[in-house]
């Protein structure tokens, strides 16, 4: 059961280094599910992209980069109030699409419906609750589940839309609930994260009934 009691995890080997992390919402299984669907039907295309992995999926929220770890619990300060106003959100991924356009994609993604503006919203307040951390964020917040990166120097597929429009696609519902701060460490096997701050959205804050 999610509490909105913080849950930390301090790897011994970033004690006192810089840590990469950001700020992102959860996607439930069925959604992960709904990727290795897509990406079994568009993998045979032999396009040369990145695939994510689905168990490490998520709707990030704020990219800080790296920032000092003595500075992360007021990193968590700063979030906690926002997760606490929110709201759970009603969400369905459901189109297919790429960045920065179909013509030239470099990232494909799945993108969502329902209750997006109030993701929009819980965006901005946590941009705007932890402007003191990370890098100005220069681009406007696009909701999206990435499914796949190209790769360095490749070219993009030119035949996208037309694979796309041939392949099954559902629409699969679910509730983001939870706001999470999670540390990524980057590796040859790539990127594996560790969730070290966790809220349920709109839970009050918890009492210490023994002060």
């Amino acid at each position: 059961m999610v509490t909105n009691r913080q849950r930390q995890a301090s790897p011994t080997k970033h004690e006192t280094a810089a840590w990469r992390v950001f700020a992102a919402v959860p996607v439930s299984d069925a959604v992960r599910g709904q990727m290795r669907d897509i990406q079994s039907a568009l993998a045979p295309q032999g396009w040369p992209m990145r695939w994510v992995r689905p168990e490490l999926a998520h709707l990030t929220l704020r990219f800080y980069g790296n920032v000092a770890s003595d500075r992360v619990p007021d990193l968590a300060s700063q979030i906690a109030p926002v997760a606490q106003a929110a709201r759970p959100l009603r969400l369905e991924a459901s189109t297919i699409g790429a960045f920065p356009s179909e013509h030239r994609p470099r990232v494909i993604w799945l993108g969502l419906v329902g209750d997006v503006k109030p993701l929009e919203a819980l965006a901005g307040a946590v941009t705007s609750a932890t402007s003191a951390f990370g890098p100005p964020e220069r681009r406007p917040f696009a909701p999206h589940i990435t499914l796949a990166r190209l790769r360095d120097g490749a070219a993009a597929p030119s035949d996208f839309r037309a694979v796309v429009d041939r392949i099954d696609r559902r629409a699969v519902p679910f509730v983001a609930d939870r706001l999470q701060l999670i540390l990524s460490v980057l590796g040859s096997g790539g990127p594996s994260y560790t969730t070290i701050h966790e809220w349920q959205l709109g839970a009050l804050p918890e009492i210490d009934d023994h002060g």
